[in-house]
């Protein structure tokens, strides 16, 4: 029946767009495993072959019955076996590659290594010691920490801040670095964008313990023209810097710096009066950037008729090509409850889906150096000429697949889970027909040190449902939980220093996902807030087509479950998927599994 539409993905998506593009990534990876720049990754051929290593890694995770499917799709479609094995494995050896990459990049680019707030002459606002600006021996504490709230309280207006910058040598590499380009300095400060020369910016290079370190100092009342001169009193301030090196990188066109990711920080002044785990990290607008997927679940107090539903929007990659191959599925496997998934043509799965028991889960990525690739990676630490890296574990749509067939509760699919071996960092959210709402976070926990599964459910049962203030995890009341792409309780997900060469750190000091999830997280939690009480399925909906949280570039589908009722609603095949009507279907009515279902939806469908 696709196989039109399954030749089509294979060309549109791999072919003309992601290999294409992914093959800008091997002079990265080739310069630290010489593997890769041998001829078998040659002329055009890395990103295939480097996927395709994984994918045939990955397979060897995957259930029978799943390959059995795999295998139909390719006769049925006459595309090739190896192709739909390459469709079906792709964004999970896809994550692991990136993630290697991204870190690889990260670590040849200048870093944050401090931050001091500074009263208007300089001095120290919170009583800590702060480095002198003038060329010494002393040392400087490398101790910025990503945050999720404020990183200080109660600051002077005339207050300051001062970020330390240091240049990076990429792994292996001999060279000495080449030093941060003050130019390409850019602070964003709530919605303003400023550089060096702009009042209230001012850059320093100073030389402490054998290490040059760039130091950007923002302080509006030392401006002396155009902006305010102190900062809002009683008010939350948002700032955001980057930057890159002086180096011209042309191995992957046009020529480029090693750029540093954007860093936020947020801070209260004077008179706000709350405190720091109390203001979340929400920053300002940047249009560089798009929100991630998200998710909730909402139940009893949380909505006017008591139902519990889930919802999602998930946004990834779609290449302008995703969004046109969209299909909702309806399984019936022997001897096990039947369920339905959004998936796409070609692929055994999806990130959504509900069985006719109403256990229902929406997955989210979630970045993490505790994976497949990385754990390759360790293996070979000294032997980095003959590494080679391959992604291993069960993709998160096969997980689904799992907890939908055996699983009618959210604590049975979080036990079915937690005997997983996932191919990369996850987020599922999960609800069922008794009312249940269950989070679980995972990754491969390849040190083997606990910090690979986290669970957690409103209200608290226990002390691991409450973060270190004593709140429930990623909840506005008793009967609501979200996710959106960043770790929430699981937020040490590795922390791992590899015999001096590398450390792997953990999500929040290098994923580009992390500030824009936040972002996205706590607006999510701010609309729920306001809607508290009233959360039926029309109200969710306009929730998930809040703009400050839709990707209007990658936007895949968006989907609403109602566990209680086995209704489902559906929107895909535009950017954003949000934008669309979403369709009706009922799992309960014994025509949904002949046609597809029909009924009213929401935002004015009829069918």
């Amino acid at each position: 029946m696709f196989a039109n539409e399954i030749r089509s993905l294979y060309t549109t998506l791999l072919t003309s767009s992601l290999l294409p593009y992914l093959n800008r990534d091997q002079a990265d990876i080739a310069g630290v495993l010489k593997f890769y720049a041998g001829p078998d990754y040659a002329d055009g051929k890395f990103s295939k072959h480097f996927l395709m290593d994984s994918a045939k890694k990955l397979e060897s995770y995957v259930p029978k019955y799943i390959k059995d499917e795999m295998h139909g799709i390719a006769d049925g479609s006459g595309v090739s076996y190896d192709h739909v094995l390459l469709l079906n494995m792709l964004l999970d050896a896809m994550f692991n590659m990136r993630s290697i990459t991204f870190f690889i990049r990260l670590m040849d680019a200048p870093t944050l290594t401090r931050v001091d707030f500074i009263t208007k002459d300089g001095k120290s606002a919170d009583g800590k010691a702060i480095p002198d600006l003038s060329d010494s021996d002393e040392k400087i504490v490398e101790d910025y920490d990503p945050s999720p709230y404020a990183a200080m309280v109660e600051m002077p207006v005339d207050g300051g801040v001062r970020f330390w910058l240091r240049d990076q040598v990429g792994l292996g590499k001999k060279t000495p670095p080449e030093g941060v380009d003050q130019e390409s300095i850019r602070i964003q400060w709530n919605d303003k964008v400023l550089h060096l020369g702009d009042p209230g910016v001012s850059v320093q290079d100073v030389k402490k313990d054998e290490k040059t370190y760039t130091v950007v100092t923002f302080q509006p009342s030392k401006a002396k023209k155009g902006l305010v001169k102190v900062f809002a009193k009683a008010s939350v301030v948002s700032v955001q810097i980057q930057s890159g090196d002086k180096a011209v990188v042309t191995s992957s066109p046009p020529p480029h710096a090693h750029m540093m990711r954007d860093e936020r920080i947020v801070f209260t002044t004077e008179g706000y009066g709350k405190k720091a785990y109390e203001v979340p990290n929400k920053g300002a607008a940047d249009p560089r950037f798009q929100p991630p997927s998200l998710a909730f679940g909402v139940r009893g107090s949380a909505t006017p008729d008591h139902r519990v539903r889930l919802a999602q929007h998930f946004a990834l990659l779609d290449s302008n090509t995703l969004h046109k191959h969209t299909v909702v599925f309806f399984c019936k496997p022997k001897g096990e409850t039947p369920f339905m998934y959004v998936g796409w043509t070609g692929l055994t799965w999806g990130f959504s889906g509900m069985n006719a028991k109403g256990l229902s889960y929406a997955a989210d990525l979630s970045d993490t150096l505790n994976n497949g690739m990385v754990n390759e990676l360790v293996h070979h630490i000294m032997d980095l000429q003959n590494a080679k890296m391959e992604a291993s574990g069960v993709p998160a749509g096969i997980m689904g697949r799992e907890i939908l067939s055996r699983a009618s509760t959210v604590d049975e699919a979080a036990t079915i889970l937690k005997k997983q071996l996932p191919s990369f960092g996850w987020i599922f959210a999960l609800a069922d027909a008794k009312a249940g709402l269950r989070v679980v976070e995972m990754n491969q926990d390849i040190f083997k040190k606990k910090q690979g599964y986290s669970t957690f459910t409103v209200p608290p049962a226990s002390a691991d449902d409450k973060d270190d203030s004593g709140r429930p995890w990623a909840s506005v009341g008793d009967d609501d939980i979200r996710i959106a792409s960043n770790g929430i309780s699981l937020t040490n997900d590795i922390d791992q220093d590899l015999f001096g060469l590398v450390t792997l750190r953990p999500q929040r000091f290098w994923t580009s996902f992390y500030f824009r999830s936040l972002r996205a997280f706590y607006i999510l939690g701010d609309r729920i807030k306001q809607a508290y009480g009233h959360l039926d399925t029309p109200t969710i909906v306009d929730i998930l087509r809040t703009d400050s949280i839709v990707d209007h570039r990658d936007s895949m589908n968006s989907v609403v479950f109602e566990p209680q009722t086995l209704d489902v609603y559906v929107a895909s095949g535009e950017v954003p998927a949000t934008n669309g009507k979403y369709s009706h279907f009922n799992l309960g009515d014994p025509a949904t599994w002949v046609c597809g279902g029909q009924g009213p939806g929401i935002g004015g469908i009829d069918e």
